[in-house]
């Protein structure tokens, strides 16, 4: 199986190891896995892939910043008809079975889930 023989499934850092000696460059190429909160000693080394993706293809941001994305699926929404309400405390989610019915807020208001 591929998977075995790429020694995908051992830890990241170690497999590093097999290319890499100077602990700088292990570093260098295994602190993306804490992108997504793990530690380089037990992610697995299948997130090499990770660094591969940048190496291969670069990195690519939103002009502007981060923010933008947010910005940009905010106007989408608006512009399909969804409501955004801000500042809003949530008092409680109204469950029914499994099933979300909506949320209460803090000044009564219910709000009904699609």
């Amino acid at each position: 199986m591929l998977l075995f023989r790429l020694k995908a499934l051992i830890r990241h850092y170690n497999n590093i190891g097999q290319y890499f000696h100077d602990h700088r460059l292990k570093a260098a190429f295994t602190f993306q896995d804490m992108y997504l909160g793990l530690s380089p000693f037990e992610a697995p080394a299948l997130f090499s892939l990770l660094q591969y993706s940048e190496l291969a293809n670069g990195v690519w941001f939103p002009m502007g910043g981060m923010s933008r994305v947010i910005e940009a699926l905010v106007d989408i929404a608006g512009r399909w008809g969804v409501h955004f309400l801000y500042n809003a405390p949530v008092a409680r989610i109204d469950v029914d079975g499994r099933q979300v019915n909506g949320v209460t807020l803090v000044d009564g208001r219910q709000l009904p889930a699609d």
